[in-house]
């Protein structure tokens, strides 16, 4: 195995994760790396060259995110993943519109705050309020905006900075975020990013408290195609911020516990009649690769389904684990929100053992499945049924 420094970030100092290779060649984190411009540094953290149309967050995987699935641990890779923040990309914009009329209000512009590739409804959830924090000259100062849009709307002569000011959700226990924004009033408009770290376990937390009020209000659950929130742990902090309590003999300190274990409800009914939910485990082929002069390998994709759920199950399953034989060396892999899946590599047949985590509302164990591949058509399916309760799987209905 390569030594551990070679695929280390030099921001985190942490393995890389989502590795971006810089114009000078310097691979980092993405996360970092976008931390580290949209908190306005222009350039390489290790030479200081300057970077020219050069954005992280939209730059190529670098190769090294091969070498390092190849030369560490999945296990490893897994932790690593999980104990990652949630990033998110906080977008200020202004729109501006010439209108007619006295110099000094002839420019008229709109302020509002968003999340990158989060819809409205969920940043509602995530964002309490916003302080718009105007110059000396403004007769309103401090002017709080409220969801869905956090907007605000002003008229004006000259151009200058804002001041947003963001408090989060509670749920979260984060600081205010505060970040500049000029206004500009060219080409309609200008918008600043900056990079916001969210703790997961408090994401969690704040998904289920969202989960919880649809479900205590006896309305269905209406999940955004977009990103969404994957609850991964909890520990006191989400517990308390819930209302919830921990099973007994449930080891809730400082480190996150399983959720699918550990977590009870306090407000839910005990388990009643039960509805019978379909799993489908399943592989597409992709054809046959050949990695050598005397063997030709079979490539498929692992997946699970659940038919009657396909606009929910981003929020049903928490993740997936795909076990088989080890030909190629590798024998586990984790499929993750959003599509669950898993590339595969295998000269022969094997079996694949799949056991599927659920998000906690639904109060279920992990569910394995055994799928045994085909690599003719379109592949093949397994299905299954396991029993739920039916208030529960009620949150869920499309």
């Amino acid at each position: 195995m390569e030594s551990a420094s070679e695929f280390s970030c030099s921001l985190c100092c942490d393995l890389l994760l989502d590795p971006v290779l810089t114009p000078c060649s310097h691979t980092f984190c993405r996360a970092c790396i976008s931390r580290a411009c949209s908190s306005g540094h222009k350039s390489c953290p290790l030479c200081r060259k300057k970077f020219h149309d050069f954005d992280p967050r939209t730059a190529p995987t670098s190769d090294m995110a091969a070498q390092i699935a190849a030369a560490v641990p999945q296990s490893v890779v897994a932790q690593r993943q999980s104990n990652a923040p949630c990033t998110f990309q906080l977008v200020v914009s202004n729109l501006h519109e010439e209108i007619p009329g006295p110099a000094d209000r002839s420019n008229k512009w709109t302020l509002w705050v968003a999340l990158h590739d989060v819809a409205n409804e969920d940043v509602a959830a995530i964002i309490g309020k916003v302080v718009y924090e105007l110059p000396h000259t403004c007769r309103q100062r401090h002017v709080t905006a409220y969801p869905p849009f956090f907007s605000m709307c002003r008229h004006g002569g000259t151009s200058f900075t804002v001041r947003c000011r963001v408090y989060w959700n509670s749920v979260l226990d984060m600081l205010p975020s505060e970040v500049d924004h000029p206004l500009v009033f060219e080409n309609g408009g200008n918008r600043t990013l900056s990079s916001i770290d969210v703790d997961r376990v408090s994401m969690a937390a704040l998904q289920l408290e969202k989960v919880q009020s649809v479900a205590n209000k006896g309305g269905e659950l209406q999940l955004s195609k977009r990103k969404t929130f994957r609850a991964v742990g909890l520990d006191e902090r989400a517990f308390s911020a819930l209302g919830l309590e921990p099973t007994k003999g449930a080891n809730v300190g400082n480190s996150a516990v399983t959720l699918q274990t550990f977590l009870k409800p306090s407000n839910l009914r005990p388990e009643g009649d039960r509805s019978l939910l379909e799993v489908v485990v399943g592989n597409r082929t992709k054809g046959l690769v050949q990695k050598d002069a005397a063997v030709m390998y079979h490539q498929w994709v692992m997946y699970v389904n659940l038919p009657h759920f396909q606009m929910s199950q981003s929020m049903m399953i928490d993740h997936v684990v795909y076990t088989w034989h080890p030909t190629e060396g590798k024998d586990t892999g984790i499929g993750r929100f959003p599509n669950f899946e898993v590339p595969c590599l295998g000269w022969e047949t094997c079996e694949v053992s799949c056991t599927i985590h659920w998000t906690p509302l639904l109060g279920l164990q992990p569910k394995t499945v055994v799928h045994e591949p085909v690599f003719n058509g379109l592949g093949g399916r397994t299905s299954a049924t396991i029993k739920v309760n039916a208030r529960r799987l009620q949150c869920f209905a499309q």
